[in-house]
């Protein structure tokens, strides 16, 4: 056999091996996604919380859902109900009070340049910028880069875990911890172990986390935004979603502010006036 030959047989069925790895569901008992999320935007402090996902008895809008359930002690042994997930042909939806847009959260058959959309009517779009394969949580996963946000098959988003997309105001997420039937798979190289509590006990959380939604439009845009309900020349602060603070300044006259220099993806927009905080979501297009 000549060494063409050899070469183009080693092409094909590194091609072929690859094309039948089998893909992994997000959709698993066994696993536990552990965030750190915080109700200040800088990441001073906060505390982890556990998610896993448990039986699919629940019948909602003629489909089977799965629960999720959250647990903040210690031990991570005292579960509630959170929201329901479910997943079909790769697409991951939820449905409950929690979901930011609606369905879908993730679509793995999704490539760069197509655009994951949180609405049926597909409104509210975000582009995948790129897909490829890369080493995460012990094996090779399909990958994909939303935004400021890297989504991982089997996992999610590295940026916030299992719910990358829920809607409470003022609260960042970091996936610290992600375990496979009972396996610790990957740890936030930052931390010393899987629970942090660092929520000071003379500090009203409530207090402090009083958000006011602010009203956003155009949302997506890609030029600029229009907050209508603060007081012109009020100071905002813009975060991504991983609470780094991207860029501050004062709305104009005409209570815009100028985003075309943003990337795509999502961010949070803060505002504080007389002690009060107001905060907003918006997507950059």
């Amino acid at each position: 056999m000549s060494k063409k030959t050899i070469l183009i047989l080693t092409v094909f069925l590194s091609v072929t091996i690859a094309k039948s790895q089998t893909y992994e569901s997000m959709i698993d008992t066994s696993k536990m996604w552990v965030v750190y999320e915080s109700p200040a935007y800088e990441l001073i402090y906060g505390k982890t919380i556990a998610y896993k996902i448990v039986n699919d008895s629940t019948f909602i809008d003629d489909k089977y859902w799965y629960e999720v359930l959250r647990a903040e002690d210690s031990a991570y042994t005292q579960w509630s109900f959170f929201t329901y997930i479910r997943e079909e042909n790769k697409v991951v939806s939820l449905n409950g009070n929690f979901a930011l847009f609606g369905s879908p959260l993730y679509d793995f058959n999704l490539i760069a340049g197509d655009s994951l959309c949180f609405t049926p009517e597909n409104e509210m779009c975000m582009e995948i910028e790129d897909s490829y394969e890369s080493f995460f949580a012990e094996k090779n996963r399909y990958t994909q880069r939303l935004g400021d946000d890297i989504i991982y098959e089997g996992i999610g988003s590295k940026s916030s875990g299992l719910l990358h997309f829920y809607d409470v105001m003022g609260v960042f997420r970091t996936l610290v911890c992600y375990y496979h039937n009972g396996e610790l798979l990957y740890k936030h190289p930052s931390l010393e172990n899987c629970y942090q509590n660092d929520i000071p006990s003379n500090i009203n959380v409530n207090t402090i986390n009083r958000m006011n939604n602010l009203n956003i439009y155009p949302n997506p845009t890609s030029e600029t935004i229009h907050i209508p309900d603060v007081s012109p020349q009020s100071h905002y602060v813009i975060y991504d979603v991983s609470g780094k603070e991207i860029c501050t300044g004062k709305l104009n006259n005409n209570n815009d502010i100028n985003i075309s220099d943003l990337h795509s993806g999502l961010y949070y927009i803060r505002i504080t006036l007389s002690q009060e905080t107001y905060s907003g979501k918006f997507i950059v297009k």
